[in-house]
């Protein structure tokens, strides 16, 4: 779902959803955007490690790559972007 909110997409567009036929671009658009959401929520979670508690971390790190990293990038990259 935060591919979706990230490029405005429904949630029938999701890419590994079976019955669509979608380009080689629109799969290629979300692993890019799976590796970097991966790494935002990794760098951010590194520097929390063994500072808080788990749960925090666990929470943090939710927000972080379900949330956070997907807005910055609808705002910047979605068709329409603000930035």
């Amino acid at each position: 779902w935060a591919f979706n909110l990230a490029y405005g997409s429904s949630n029938e567009d999701w890419p590994l959803s079976g019955g669509h036929d979608r380009s080689a671009l629109y799969h290629h658009r979300f692993l890019f955007f799976l590796a970097f959401q991966a790494t935002a929520a990794t760098i951010v979670s590194g520097a929390m490690a063994e500072r808080t508690l788990f749960s925090a971390y666990v929470i943090i790190t939710c927000v972080v790559a379900g949330v956070a990293y997907p807005l910055a990038v609808r705002l910047a990259w979605a068709p329409g972007a603000w930035l």
